[in-house]
């Protein structure tokens, strides 16, 4: 008889197997935290650099995923790299400007104060050689020599300098 109660009680478990909890599935975020220390090791080296800064517009490729080479990771808003190609296109424009100011109108203004400057050496020179042969001769003093020479250091001093002056403008 106690081998019947036994059956009676235990046989649906023998047939149906365990009884187990039953729990509803539901949709949610899967979390788990581990704490670790290690090191982290790629197999691949990969180094990104920035040429140039900027605010990014948009990233078309996802964490991890494989790319080819040439495809493009991040892409830039330009408007701050138009701004500044407007900004050096103005400077360009405005340098050729000057240039041409320099060209059409100091250029001719330096080779005409060259020329004067030359007339008014060659003048000072021939002025202080006809005052050399006029002491030698004795019809001049020794004051007019010495005036004449300094005439003649003052023209070569403007001189040098038109000739200065214009060589530097042509390095412009």
């Amino acid at each position: 008889m106690i081998v019947v109660l036994i059956g009676a009680l235990a046989g649906p478990r023998l047939l149906l197997g365990p009884q187990v909890d039953v729990e509803p599935v539901i949709q949610q975020d899967f979390v788990q935290t581990v704490v670790a220390s290690g090191r982290v090791e790629t197999p691949n080296r990969v180094e990104v650099g920035v040429q140039i800064t900027g605010r990014v517009r948009s990233v078309p490729v996802k964490e991890g995923q494989v790319v080819a080479a040439g495809t493009t990771l991040i892409e830039l808003d330009a408007s701050e790299l138009r701004a500044a190609l407007d900004q050096a296109e103005y400077a360009a424009q405005a340098a050729a400007a000057r240039l041409r100011q320099l060209q059409q109108v100091q250029s001719p203004l330096a080779v005409q104060a060259v020329r004067q400057a030359q007339i008014a050496y060659d003048a000072a020179r021939d002025k202080l050689r006809r005052s050399e042969a006029l002491l030698a001769a004795g019809a001049i003093s020794e004051v007019a020599l010495e005036d004449a020479r300094r005439t003649e250091q003052v023209a070569a001093a403007q001189l040098r300098s038109c000739l200065l002056y214009t060589s530097d403008a042509a390095d412009e």
